[in-house]
């Protein structure tokens, strides 16, 4: 895949994640389920999303600008 497909595939995908998780509601947000990884503590799907999902991407984000020295 070259850079500007690239950049498309994740603009386009980019945009229909944020929409889907737009679209959960609270009590969706609210559930929880006990995570082995975590010490079996019950963790929301807002904590996955906001801890993997948004953070993670911008983790990445972050050092992809820092490679390229924006």
């Amino acid at each position: 895949m070259k850079k500007p497909e690239a950049l498309e595939f994740l603009r386009k995908n980019s945009k229909a994640a944020a929409e889907a998780i737009r679209g959960f509601t609270d009590e969706q947000l609210d559930a929880a389920a006990s995570v082995s990884l975590n010490a079996d503590a019950p963790l929301t799907a807002q904590f996955f999303l906001e801890d993997h999902a948004v953070r993670h991407s911008f983790h990445h984000l972050a050092k992809i600008r820092s490679t390229v020295g924006r």
